[in-house]
């Protein structure tokens, strides 16, 4: 009994070591076959993604310089020799078991018709399967087991994976782009880019090894009143994918009562409590695991915005008549302490007929709306921010097109969930007589606490600023001070650019709006130096600035200075300021 137990022990290093010799041998030369010496080998358990679905001929007519047939091309990624003894290979209801082959480490195989591989032999390892089980041209699932049943990768193609619609049609095998990048589905797909129209038995065409996509959320949205649909940037592990306790919501939610799984990706988390409006949600997803065993811990936020009532959301200015080469714009402001979801907001008008018409949705997605903030919607902001100041530009939203707003007469209607928000009925009529060309002027609304189309609640926008503010405050707003008139901010100036009282600034506030004016700068001698502002339509506040240059641009002397302003307006106003300062210089 001894003498068998040593003479076991004895053989078994021999054993081992003519295994170890075969492996190594064929490492060093990696076409010629394993040598297995009729003893029972001790293989490598393969694990998923050591062996890749890594391209797939689906619709071979057009190739050019290797078989028109199908085929499938397998990658061993790993650094083990694996045997497929056993394996299955699985396309649309047909199954095949492999009776024999091993896949060296970082070699490829190629998988066709039993009758097809001495055509495909010249390109590399072939292994023939009878009955081949035909590959779908729309798209089908591919699946490749070991010989525990577990599998090892799973490829569920469809046309769309090409993103080429010539290819698509024939002729251009499908490529994995990165043999390491596990678990994104068509993000890791594209068409063939070699000439011949695949590269079975070498790497793909497409071959990038710094391709990946981190493991993230790529949509978030808010279903119904107590759903959150996710999709992910990678396929997830379905089991921990399930599990509720992976989602947390604050606000006293906690876990979701159930998780539905839609596809790899996409989950649907279903709460027994509605969310409330008004408020900002976080959601923690802790130890999410993809596919391939990875693992992440991220949070989301969300906002749930409030509905909007009549009166909430104002429109505060239209452009209906731009200058050359412009384009329409409507601004709106948000009138009240709540946050919208500008999604839910549509721009129209009133057609010929009468009807409201031209519905026109503000934003395809998600885009918040501030209390007290402004919004222009326009075609093109880059032409408006051309054409006027516009110090805010994010108050921009660029939209496909606008309701037609004619030149003369008009109306704009904001609409929220079949309610009117607010309404503006606008005409030519309601432009300063003072401005002969209203080309490029917008209408301005002068009071929120006015009904939108209240008589002269919109006005002409000043000329000094431009005839229109985008973005911004209007130029014929309410003014909330007590301080009107015309105002010196010093009674001194020294245009020397030393940074000190360089220039003279007039400040201006009315009561009142759609006032004109007209400012000249006189000498002590009651000579006229310098018309600053001729017949300019002012804003309700605002500031004039002189540079202390004449009309002929000639810098005058020092001296005594007097400014003479002339306001009046089209219901008959008009006033007279005099007001003296001093052009001084250094000693």
């Amino acid at each position: 009994m001894k003498y068998t137990l040593l003479s076991l022990c004895s053989f078994f290093p021999l054993l081992l070591n003519a295994q170890i010799q075969d492996a190594f041998t064929h490492s060093q030369f990696p076409n010629q076959p394993m040598q297995w010496r009729g003893h029972t080998s001790f293989s490598y358990m393969a694990q998923p993604f050591d062996i890749i679905i890594n391209e797939i001929m689906v619709n071979p007519n057009g190739v050019i310089d290797f078989p028109r047939q199908e085929y499938i091309e397998l990658y061993n990624q790993s650094d083990q020799i694996i045997n497929l003894r056993d394996w299955t290979y699985h396309s649309l209801t047909t199954t095949h078991r492999f009776s024999k082959g091993t896949l060296q480490p970082r070699s490829y195989l190629i998988l066709c018709r039993t009758a097809d591989t001495a055509l495909f032999a010249p390109f590399g390892e072939v292994v023939g399967i009878s009955p081949w089980p035909a590959l779908v041209n729309s798209g089908t699932t591919l699946i490749l087991k070991n010989q525990q049943g577990t599998i090892i990768d799973e490829v569920a193609y469809n046309t769309s994976w090409y993103r080429d619609s010539q290819k698509r049609n024939g002729g251009w095998s499908l490529e994995r782009i990165s043999p390491n990048a596990f678990c994104l589905d068509e993000d890791s797909w594209i068409a063939s880019n070699d000439s011949r129209g695949g590269t079975p038995g070498i790497q793909n065409s497409v071959y990038d090894k710094d391709f990946g996509i981190d493991l993230g959320i790529t949509e978030f949205k808010v279903e119904g009143a107590s759903q959150l649909a996710i999709t992910f940037s990678r396929a997830l592990d379905s089991e921990t994918a399930m599990m509720p306790i992976r989602y947390v919501l604050n606000h006293g939610i906690g876990i979701p009562q159930s998780v539905e799984l839609i596809d790899a990706r996409s989950i649907l988390l279903h709460y027994d409590h509605p969310f409330s409006q008004g408020l900002e949600y976080i959601l923690g997803i802790t130890e999410l695991v993809d596919c391939a065993g990875e693992s992440i811990n991220i949070s989301h936020s969300f906002f749930i915005p409030d509905e909007m009532q009549q009166g909430d959301v104002l429109i505060n200015e239209i452009l209906s008549n731009p200058k050359p080469e412009g384009v329409d714009f409507v601004e709106i402001y948000n009138h009240s302490n709540k946050i919208f979801d500008l999604q839910h907001l549509y721009l129209t008008h009133v057609n010929s007929s009468g009807s409201v018409a031209g519905h026109r949705q503000v934003s395809v997605d998600e885009h918040l709306f501030y209390p007290n903030t402004y919004k222009v919607l326009t075609t093109n902001p880059n032409i408006i921010q051309q054409h006027y100041q516009c110090p805010y530009p994010d108050a921009f939203i660029q939209m496909p097109s606008l309701p037609a707003f004619n030149n003369n007469a008009g109306t704009a209607i904001l609409i929220s969930r079949s309610t009117i928000i607010d309404r503006l009925t606008y005409n030519e009529s309601m432009q300063s007589p003072f401005i002969t060309n209203h080309k490029g002027v917008s209408l301005e609304r002068q009071s929120f606490s006015k009904a939108t189309d209240a008589p002269g609640n919109f006005r002409s926008a000043a000329t000094s600023v431009g005839g229109a503010t985008p973005g911004y405050v209007n130029s014929q707003g309410e003014v909330e001070t007590t301080a009107a008139g015309i105002f010196l901010t010093s009674k001194t100036f020294s245009p020397d650019n030393d940074g000190f009282e360089d220039l003279l600034e007039i400040t201006y506030s009315f009561p009142e709006s759609s006032n004109m004016a007209n400012i000249d700068i006189y000498n002590d001698k009651g000579q006229l130096v310098k018309r600053l502002q001729r017949n300019q339509r002012m804003a309700t506040y605002g500031t004039v600035i002189w540079d202390g240059l004449s009309d002929t641009n000639q810098r005058l002397p020092v001296g005594i200075y007097i400014a003479v302003i002339e306001v009046y307006n089209e219901q008959g106003m008009r006033k007279v300021y005099r007001k003296s300062f001093v052009l001084a210089t250094k000693l």
